[in-house]
């Protein structure tokens, strides 16, 4: 509906030049409000996507995610997968999803990478996610109490899953999550 209300209010403002400066002055800032409203709207459903695991699953969610990633960031972001998401229980979707979505945060806000790679593979034993970027990296033993760095930990703990982080100034970052596939 807000996207809706953003379309009419440019139509009116492209089309109609015969209004008054104030009106004008009013129409411009409902545009420019209706921008915000559109944007926060989509950042708010971004953070709160889980509830989409229920009924889209996974993969549908994550694909999702990376697309509203690029809209929103500028920063070109690819999924891909080929496994059985239906062998991964609700817990381990959860917790892999908020592993990619901190993943990303990271992404967005240090590692100046101009594209990220999401992949889920089926390995035989193990099923494993990928986070890839082409970033500035860091070195991982002067982060690793980082809070982000911590809770992706914690997720992985929580669903026996491995998680290795590798990356290098100027390198990009890399990290895997491998739960053992039931």
């Amino acid at each position: 509906m807000a996207s809706v209300l953003k379309v009419d209010i440019d139509f009116v403002r492209r089309h109609e030049h015969e209004l008054r400066p104030l009106a004008k002055s009013r129409l411009e800032n409902a545009w420019k409000v209706s921008d915000l409203l559109v944007t926060t709207l989509r950042r708010l459903s971004f953070s709160l996507s889980p509830n989409m695991l229920d009924h889209l699953g996974l993969d549908a969610t994550l694909d999702w995610y990376c697309r509203e990633f690029t809209i929103l960031n500028g920063i070109p972001c690819s999924f891909q997968t080929s496994y059985d998401e239906a062998r991964l229980s609700g817990e381990v979707r959860i917790d892999l999803f908020r592993i990619c979505q901190e993943s990303l945060n990271n992404v967005l806000n240090h590692a100046k990478a101009g594209e990220v790679n999401i992949s889920i593979e089926d390995l035989g034993d193990y099923i494993e996610m990928t986070i890839q970027d082409n970033g500035k990296g860091f070195d991982p033993l002067l982060l690793e109490r980082q809070p982000g760095l911590i809770r992706m930990r914690e997720r992985a703990a929580s669903i026996n899953a491995a998680l290795t982080i590798h990356s290098e100034p100027g390198k990009g970052t890399r990290v895997w999550v491998r739960i053992a596939n039931t």
